[in-house]
């Protein structure tokens, strides 16, 4: 049994073997914390006002939290795959491997010692940084207890990303032969996870149109640079939600982590142990492991091959992507061969398992083209289900942008709170949309575009047989707690369709998971709302009385929203919901996206006794002028190849084939106010409304008390003014006699 006093001396010769080693981790920590730091402090009393925190704050939620500090991260991985390829490049050496296989020392005892000596020339430099750190903080008064806590849990998840790096890289040298595959292995095994995952999603994205992504707390995270990237995703949602960090939101993880280390060290002694000293120099120490070393690195290399050509070629074709696959299989198969023979002679050497891992690319590729295990299709049954939540796109969709404690803003998407709030039950409805959005299994038409497709009759049968798509999300969440998601494409042309979306979009638990008023209102305080109707702006404050009288009818009318007005009826105006800060008075954030429809009446009214009149439209004698332009592509001068047309009866403009028409007398004006729709009412809601949209774009200068606004509207083909087509074919006609004078 070795000498606790053999042991230290193992370790004391390799830190002197290796002295370079921890002073080159003492300066990169310097520049990683200390300067950056001290830059920050810096910054932060020189421009106060560009910063939304204290002091006390950045250190402890910003310097010192896996969220925000990458650097420190970043720099830690390189340093362990520096300390495990230093301290172990002996195994490449065969006379080096003979002296200490010589030594009367168990081959256990001398693994942990140099694993030892590599760890403590990481960790004896990081605690010092760490500590220096600390006093910075307390000499610039930003130190704290939370401060403290979480520079302890800070030098807690560096040593766990090191440790993980670190053993991932002694395991790739015990498993190869020279330093050049030890560094590729170390590449390979530390980001697995991540590579495969990556090529799932792009494989997954490309051949199955139902797939949501996924995020990264579902990604696969059995390799390091995986694990890593989960811990700082568990990290930096808990800083979005609660504007500051605390360590105990990534100790389970962390937990799981250290285990995953002990294991990687376990296997890493037993591959040192059974190494056989004959390995040092060869490619691969195990040739017992060569197959299955090539098949993980060809197959996903191929298929991102597959990837890059089709990305290189700018085109969707199958054909590109087939082509990349085929190239980087050849490429990337033969060059493994010649690395692991060490002889270009031998690039066919194993021309069995150049067929094998073919096969299995063959045989990956018919998976997903074919949907062979049914992903488009699947919709679980009503039995297997706890409830379903249903985001439709573009249907009013309600964006929330929320502040947060000492820090910004945090934005939640309307697909994001829908899957999250959302719980529809006992609407057989939501299952029956499904099962038949999976069965039509209808999905848009990829094409690559080019110039003047638009004219060509593929083109327009193409978008006049997908008029009425439309896309819609189903999280599933099934009774064992495991949540599915897929995304269907809808035709709303089809009648019983557009049944049961309606079915949907009328039962209360959808409203209720899809409108943030309607559950979480109560819970908040507003500090006013702005108004848009169809021709002006403005906001009505809110004290608690007005804002719980506007909510018990606003919800009221909102439930009763039917689907047949969403899609046949124009809004009357949009509604903004103000969020108060946490200090008085102070702005919060907002609700956006809500809609004022002609039903809403009792709404219509509280508001304009609030002070806001959407029945108030623009008059003519308020407007001074309107503008109705219109992009004509006949102006352009053929023989130049320059756009020559202009529009100098309305204003001075550089050459353009842009038609504009100015309205001043009353008349004119009267008539295009009339049938004018504001752009911003059709916003959330245009999906789904089919207007019949002209190409003119009106914009409407107006005086509001004193003061010069303009808004910007269109026209529906069925209320354009008569006069308006006239007018304009009359100008084209005497801006082409002015292009032919000249």
């Amino acid at each position: 049994m070795i000498s606790k006093n053999l042991f230290f001396k193992l370790i004391w010769q390799d830190f002197k073997k290796r002295i370079w080693c921890p002073i080159l981790i003492f300066l990169v920590y310097f520049l990683g914390l200390e300067l950056r730091l001290l830059n920050y402090f810096e910054r932060m009393e020189r421009y106060p006002s560009d910063y939304n925190y204290t002091i006390k704050h950045y250190l402890a939620n910003e310097f010192f939290s896996p969220a925000q500090n990458y650097t420190v991260t970043y720099l830690t991985i390189v340093v362990g795959v520096v300390c495990a390829l230093s301290g172990y490049a002996y195994l490449h050496s065969r006379k080096q491997l003979d002296t200490y296989h010589s030594m009367p020392v168990k081959r256990e005892a001398l693994f942990m010692s140099r694993y030892v000596s590599g760890f403590l020339m990481f960790l004896v430099p990081v605690i010092m940084h760490t500590l220096i750190c600390m006093l910075l903080a307390v000499a610039n008064g930003a130190i704290s207890v939370h401060g403290v806590l979480n520079a302890i849990g800070f030098l807690g998840v560096q040593i766990l990303c090191f440790l993980l790096l670190y053993s991932i890289t002694i395991i790739s040298v015990c498993l190869t032969g020279n330093i050049i595959i030890s560094v590729l292995g170390c590449c390979v095994l530390a980001s697995y996870s991540s590579i495969i995952t990556y090529v799932g999603h792009f494989l997954y994205n490309k051949f199955f149109h139902t797939y949501l992504g996924g995020s990264s707390e579902q990604a696969l995270a059995f390799s390091p640079i995986g694990m890593i990237l989960k811990l700082h995703w568990y990290a930096e949602e808990y800083h979005e939600k609660n504007s500051g960090f605390s360590y105990r939101c990534i100790l389970p993880y962390s937990l799981v982590i250290l285990l995953v280390i002990v294991v990687f060290t376990l296997v890493g002694v037993w591959l040192y142990k059974m190494r056989s000293t004959e390995a040092a120099g060869k490619p691969i120490a195990f040739s017992i492991t060569e197959p299955f070393i090539k098949a993980i690195v060809v197959i996903p290399v191929s298929i991102y091959s597959g990837l890059l050509i089709q990305e290189f070629a700018n085109s969707n074709s199958f054909g590109w992507f087939i082509f990349g696959i085929i190239f980087g299989f050849i490429v990337i198969a033969l060059v493994m061969e010649i690395i692991f023979r060490l002889d270009i002679k031998c690039a066919f050497y194993h021309w069995k398992q150049l067929i094998f891992n073919g096969s299995c690319l063959i045989l990956i590729v018919v998976v997903f083209k074919y949907d062979v295990l049914g992903y488009n299709t699947y919709v679980p049954s009503e039995k297997e289900l706890s409830g379903c939540a249903v985001s439709i796109n573009g249907l009013m969709n309600i964006s929330l942008e929320e502040r947060t404690k000492n820090y910004g803003y945090q934005h939640t998407s309307a697909l994001d709170y829908r899957f999250e709030h959302m719980n529809v039950i006992d609407n057989p409805s939501v299952m029956a949309l499904a099962r038949k959005a999976a069965t039509d299994n209808l999905q848009y038409t990829q094409y690559d575009y080019y110039e003047g497709i638009e004219d060509s009759p593929e083109f327009q049968e193409i978008q006049k047989k997908e008029k009425g798509y439309r896309e819609i999300a189903f999280q599933y969440t099934k009774k064992n707690g495991k949540k599915v998601c897929r995304q269907y494409v809808i035709d709303v042309s089809d009648e019983e369709t557009l049944g049961l979306l309606a079915e949907v979009f009328e039962d209360s638990d959808y409203k209720l998971g899809a409108f943030p008023i309607l559950t979480n209102g109560w819970k908040k305080e507003y500090s006013y709302v702005d108004c848009d109707s169809n021709d002006f702006s403005g906001s009505v404050k809110l004290s608690p009385e007005r804002q719980a009288k506007l909510f018990e009818v606003y919800q009221s009318e909102l439930l009763d929203l039917t689907l047949d007005e969403v899609m046949n009826e124009i809004p009357m105006g949009n509604i903004t919901f103000q969020l108060k800060g946490f200090a008085m008075n102070e702005y919060g954030g907002y609700e956006e996206g809500y809609k004022i429809y002609p039903s809403f009446v009792a709404t219509i009214e509280l508001l304009k006794e609030y002070g806001f009149d959407y029945t108030k439209d623009l008059t003519a004698e308020q407007t001074k002028e309107i503008r109705v332009s219109k992009y004509c592509e006949d102006l352009i001068d053929p023989e130049v190849g320059v756009e020559t047309a202009t529009a100098e009866r309305v204003y001075s403009t550089a050459r353009t084939n842009e038609v504009v028409m100015k309205y001043t007398d009353a008349e004119s004006k009267e008539a295009i106010l009339v049938s004018a729709i504001n752009r911003e009412l059709l916003s959330g809601v245009s999906y789904y409304f089919d207007m019949d949209e002209s190409d003119e774009e009106v914009i409407v200068y107006y005086d509001d008390n004193g003061i010069d606004e303009s808004n910007y509207y269109c026209f529906s083909k069925a209320n354009k003014p008569d006069f308006i087509d006239a007018d304009i074919e009359k100008e084209i006609e005497e801006m082409k006699k002015e292009m032919m004078a000249e």
